[in-house]
């Protein structure tokens, strides 16, 4: 037995670091990818390279789970073609005891999914808020997203369609007022947003605008509008930058950090349904794993082809229903009849019935 188990931990271990390795490149190159844009607004190497390894911890936190996932359906679907878990039965071996090592590598991962899920990742997150932040400060203009709104600094919002140096196109601009309601709404064809990188001001120039007043009591009155040929202001970034503490949102927040809030909004009489949804998701996350391995299983038991695009097929179809599925509930947590942070569970719970009334079948 002992030969057995050594066979597929090392089948199953092997494969599994390939698809870890190979699934976090696809993801990093894509994150990189996406980032590539600030290259040509000015932004170094390094400060994107940062960006991306601090994303690492939670780009692992779906490798692992997908790749255990794909890496126990190709070796049981091997297995199974090439007649060896015929042969271990037959010698008196049940397919429980052949499962046995797999369902314990799970266990393990899901332990360093957990650890990674409930306090790397969302400490690295906040670092990484940090790092643009930082970036900010520096030039303001780097971190503009075209067709987007970005905050640039409190209190501001900014989307353009189109950037060449310090020219946009089709800028909209909002400015918020201390309770973070809209104030200002100006919208502008073109202008020019000029840096002073060693005052640390913004000169906004603007042509053909529209600039709307708006009462935060009553924001769908638009009446009060004016339109002018041009428009200019100015901004002190630097100190709306350091005046602006930069709190930690709910998916920055690591485990401990969440338990504390849920603990301070209850005695203060806020919903922390929200922080609770989040602690929720992410343990249910870190049972991935598990959850993968028993549905991973039966399902390479079940293909009778050795060819590996049907179990990639089958594994890239079960992560997305997973992944899908808790977003979808995430998203509608506010309109479900069920407890929101029930709904984050029922992916796992789906996963383990069918798995588990698989290998019953397959006993």
């Amino acid at each position: 037995m002992k030969i057995i188990n050594r066979y597929i931990c090392w089948n199953l271990l092997t494969t599994l670091g390939l698809a870890i390795v190979v699934l976090s490149f696809i993801l990093v190159v894509g994150s990189f990818a996406k980032l590539s844009g600030l290259l040509a607004q000015g932004v170094s190497v390094m400060p994107l390279l940062q960006l991306v390894l601090l994303k690492l911890p939670q780009i692992l936190g779906y490798t692992i789970p997908f790749g255990l996932l794909l890496s126990t359906i190709l070796l049981f679907n091997r297995m199974s073609v090439d007649y060896e878990i015929t042969a271990m039965r037959a010698s008196g071996v049940s397919l429980l005891q052949i499962s046995a090592p797999a369902i314990l590598l799970s266990i393990l991962l899901s332990f360093l999914c957990g650890w990674l899920q409930l306090y790397i990742a969302p400490n690295f997150n906040y670092d990484a808020r940090w790092l643009l932040r930082e970036q900010g400060v520096r030039d303001p203009l780097t971190i503009l997203d075209e067709g987007r709104f970005v905050e640039l600094f409190d209190g501001t919002k900014i989307s353009i369609d189109k950037r060449d140096g310090d020219r946009v196109e089709n800028i909209h601009i909002y400015r918020l007022d201390d309770q973070g309601r809209l104030r200002d709404d100006i919208h502008a064809r073109e202008g020019r947003l000029i840096v002073h990188a060693a005052e640390k001001i913004l000169d906004v120039h603007l042509s053909s605008v529209s600039f709307t007043v708006l009462d935060p009591e009553n924001p769908g009155d638009r009446s009060a509008t004016t339109y002018s040929s041009e428009f200019k202001y100015s901004v002190d970034y630097g100190s709306r930058f350091n005046r602006r503490p930069l709190s930690r949102r709910p998916k920055q927040m690591n485990l401990t950090q969440l338990l504390t809030y849920i603990v301070l909004y209850t005695e203060a009489g806020d919903n922390p349904a929200p922080l609770f949804v989040e602690a929720h998701k992410r343990v249910a996350m870190a049972f991935a794993p598990v959850s993968f391995i028993l549905l991973a299983i039966p399902l390479g038991l079940q293909i009778s082809r050795r060819e590996r695009s049907p179990s990639v097929l089958i594994g890239v179809g079960v992560m997305l229903l997973y992944y899908g599925l808790l977003t979808i509930f995430e998203t509608i947590q506010d309109k479900s009849f069920i407890s929101p942070h029930v709904l984050m569970w029922l992916p796992n719970i789906a996963c383990q019935v069918v798995g588990l009334v698989l290998l019953w079948r397959k006993r």
